[in-house]
């Protein structure tokens, strides 16, 4: 390895030891590994290999998380393996990393066929999913609001709630607690999309239910 200090190549060195996720240089070695794959699916995008498909007049083609990148694809089901195999086979020579195929996952379209979809998931070695999961609390994937799709703030808000004992504090502490953790809770996910009135009456009870010392599960609201 070598490192480019002020435009300048340093002298070669072989790292003695890996780098743990928690360093703080594993995620500039992280962003670093991960503009090669993006430059190599830009390669297969020029050559005609990977096929990308648009949502109006924008095209997907990936996006970058901490630690978790999805990419796009839209292509027929018997050049799949053999492109994106080919892509993660060079970014793996390039960077000396590995793909993890139990960890890696794939979401297909609700028009491809069922037997398409356990054939491609099958040839991939990628786990099936349904939903992207969530990222910074904010799920993915946007569908139609239901309150039972944001009952996780809901049940953050129970969990803190458990870990504290309220009859311990003072009105003034648990005001505090409420206004610098509670309220807090659905702050990153409102900056994205409105919650349904009822997460927000629920987070009011619950606030209220801890300021006023009642119990959290079967207690009159003050």
């Amino acid at each position: 390895m070598q490192i480019l200090w002020n435009g300048v190549p340093g002298e070669d060195f072989r790292p003695s030891r890996g780098v743990r996720q928690s360093e703080r240089i594993s995620l500039y070695l992280f962003v670093l590994c991960i503009e090669r794959l993006a430059h190599n699916i830009q390669r297969a995008i020029n050559d005609g290999a990977w096929r990308l498909f648009t949502v109006g007049v924008v095209e997907c083609k990936f996006r970058i998380y901490c630690f978790r990148m999805i990419y796009f694809y839209s292509l027929k089901l018997w050049s799949i393996r053999r492109t994106v195999r080919e892509v993660l086979a060079n970014f793996c020579h390039d960077s000396g990393l590995r793909v993890s195929e139990p960890k890696t996952t794939i979401l297909l379209s609700k028009n491809v066929h069922h037997v398409d979809c356990h054939l491609l998931s099958t040839m991939l070695g990628f786990t099936r999913v349904e939903d992207l999961g969530y990222y910074l609390g904010v799920s993915i994937l946007y569908s139609r609001v239901k309150r039972q799709n944001y009952d996780r703030i809901l049940e953050r808000a129970e969990t803190r709630l458990s870990g504290w004992k309220a009859a311990s504090l003072s009105l003034a502490g648990r005001v505090v607690l409420t206004q610098a953790v509670l309220s807090t809770l659905p702050y990153y996910t409102m900056q994205s999309i409105r919650l349904p009135n009822s997460i927000c009456e629920g987070l009011e009870q619950c606030c209220r239910r801890f300021l006023w010392e009642a119990p959290l599960k079967n207690a009159k609201l003050a």
